[in-house]
């Protein structure tokens, strides 16, 4: 964690004007990834248009007999998120598209091949960490030269 905060401490996120209102979301669960409780890790993060608006990483609460077990805690995880999504823009009178894309990775019973939210979950290599976080829309306005042309 503190690597992480180290190497990422200028980061912020974008939300540029006038960009979709269009809700994705993605889920991934690491089965059995605690080596000391064997309960594994669900992972999400939502996208409002190409802006990040949600995301979270957490050791589910029983231990998961299969990784389509686990994965299914983390689709159901990522799905009330989603809800509670859809009450405040309900209040905020925001329309929502309905049905929200919900992305996930279902391998171990191959229901389906989507793209999956690994880097919640698994320790990422140098350059997949930056890439993963240029998905994410976060910036380093530090890396970025000002200047006027």
């Amino acid at each position: 964690m503190l690597k992480y905060l180290k190497g990422s401490h200028s980061f912020g996120l974008y939300y540029p004007k006038g960009s979709s209102s269009q809700i994705v979301a993605y889920s991934d669960a690491d089965w059995s990834a605690c080596l000391d409780s064997r309960n594994s890790l669900t992972g999400y993060c939502i996208f409002m248009g190409h802006s990040l608006i949600s995301w979270k990483t957490k050791k589910q609460a029983t231990v998961s007999k299969s990784s389509a077990e686990a994965k299914y805690g983390a689709l159901a995880t990522t799905f009330c998120e989603l809800q509670w999504i859809n009450y405040i823009f309900k209040d905020l009178e925001i329309p929502l598209t309905i049905p929200i894309p919900l992305w996930c990775d279902i391998a171990a019973i191959q229901i389906t091949s989507n793209p999956v939210a690994d880097m919640f979950t698994k320790t990422l290599t140098a350059p997949l960490y930056r890439l993963q976080v240029s998905k994410l829309g976060l910036q380093d306005p530090f890396q970025h030269q000002l200047g006027g042309g």
